[in-house]
This record gives structure tokens, sequence and C-alpha cells, in this order.
């Protein structure tokens, strides 16, 4: 909680604005990030010490922050809702929330459909809007959600991203409120996370394939391994800076749209990726 700036009244840090004059006061997610930092910055010295007792500890650490300075927010898709998206002025990427009550999309399987919802306000409130993705490198993404994989923009989202160490179903399967602090970082601080996350695998003795250790993706849901990006609130196809695809061969309906959507991308200056 903290007072709004313009009339001096206590405003939540579930708000986005104070509810007396509508000052805006910051994205939800953002805030909950930032009250993580100081016990983030503890878990990053504690990675670096340990890092300290291995060989080329200094070049790792500076290795990871180098390393984190390439990612970006990388939303996947599959061809058909890609090729729609990308040749319509006017669609936004909303929250799955906003796709039910508009009525264009049905909902989940129960079990995920429960557990989405009640992760969601667990993390951040009722009053959440939130659209989902992946920290990833250059050519990565989660198949497990479509062959092609959105790269945003960073100017398209910095401001309103947040960070969690790991998928939000996985995070709420283990924790119970109230939550650990640490796990979360704003954007800019992202390197810190990449830092912690990627540190205390290596400690522990994990490969220091730095890519494959951000993000893990054979198309299964239940074995994906990430960071998981919270942007708060919808993106039109302006944001998207790249498109990596990773088509399946046989679905010739799949080949189509992604031609389509090629088409598209081009016209919208958007560097497209294909990958075998």
């Amino acid at each position: 909680m903290a007072p709004c700036a313009k009339c001096g009244r206590e405003v939540q840090d579930n708000q986005t604005h104070c509810s007396f004059d509508y000052e805006f006061h910051g994205y939800p997610n953002v805030k909950f990030a930032q009250r993580e930092a100081p016990v983030l910055g503890e878990r990053v010295l504690n990675v670096t010490d340990a890092l300290q007792q291995q060989a080329g500890s200094t070049e790792t650490v500076a290795s990871l922050r180098s390393f984190a300075a390439e990612t970006g927010a990388v939303v996947n898709a599959d061809a058909s809702f890609l090729r729609t998206f990308l040749n319509s002025d006017r669609a936004l990427y909303a929250t799955y929330r906003k796709q039910l009550e508009a009525g264009t999309r049905t909902p989940a399987q129960e079990e995920f459909d429960k557990e989405r919802a009640s992760a969601e306000a667990l993390l951040f409130g009722t009053n959440a809007i939130i659209v989902y993705a992946a920290l990833a490198v250059a050519g990565q993404g989660l198949t497990s959600y479509g062959h092609a994989a959105m790269r945003l923009k960073t100017e398209a989202i910095d401001a309103r991203a947040s960070l969690l160490d790991e998928n939000s179903f996985t995070f709420c399967r283990k924790h119970r409120l109230p939550f650990p602090s640490g796990h979360r970082s704003t954007w800019d601080e992202r390197a810190d996370l990449v830092l912690a996350v990627l540190g205390e695998k290596i400690v522990a003795g994990a490969t220091d394939d730095l890519p494959a250790l951000l993000l893990f993706s054979e198309g299964d849901r239940q074995t994906d391994q990430f960071i998981e990006v919270h942007i708060w609130g919808e993106f039109s196809n302006a944001a998207i800076g790249r498109v990596d695809t990773f088509p399946d061969a046989s679905n010739l309906t799949e080949e189509f749209d992604l031609l389509l959507a090629r088409e598209a991308a081009l016209r919208l200056g958007v560097e497209w990726i294909e990958h075998e």
C-alpha cells in the first residue's frame, strides 16, 4: 500500500488506480514483484557465493547476466490463430478470462480451468488481467502451446511485465499462502531472477547449456520448464517483433496457415524464422 501521488490517499497494491481520483498507481503484478526485490537480492548473493566455490565462477556470473540481457517474452500459438492475428488490424491477444467472458473460446478441461483461475487469483488477486508468456532467447518457444513462437517487443511490455521463476501452476502447487518471497522480479530486474534460477541449477550440477536451462519444452505442458512472464493487459500484433515457427511437416493445413501468416508478418515488418 502506498499513497496516491495526486491526493495522498492510500492505494492498495492490488489496485491499478486510486479509488478517489483514478490516478494511475501502477500495475499490480509489477508492484508485487517490486516488494520481493530485497529477498531476491539475498537469493542472488547466496547463489553467487556458491558459484564462487566453483572454477570459472566469475565468468559464470558474468555470462549469466549477459545471457539474461538477450532474453525476451515469447507467446506460443497455433498456426491458425497466428494467421488470423497477424492479418487483423484490430485483434488483441486477450487474457483467458476475457476470452471466456466474450464467448470466443470454451473453458479448458475442468481440472485445469479451476486450477488456472485459482492460481491467478492467488498470485495477483481477483482483478488480474494477465497474459502469460515464457522467458526465452531467440529460437525458443513452448511448443506445447503451439508451433509458432511470437517474441514480443520489449518496449511493448517492459513497464507492465513481471516474472515468476517457474510455471504458476507448479508454484501454487508447491507453496501455500503466504507465498515465500524472492521468486518474482520486474522486467528490468530479470537478470537477477535468471541468475538465481540458472545459477542454482548449475550449482546443483546441471549442464552449463544456458538456453536449455532457461527453457525446456518437448510438446508436453506437464514437463515444460521455464521462467514465466506475466503481462498486465492485452497486446496487438504491433507488439510482435519476431516469429519462430516449428511446423509439423505432415500437417498441410498448418503449412497453409503458416504461409498466409508469413505473408502478413512480412507486411508488418515482423522477422520470420523457420526451424526444421
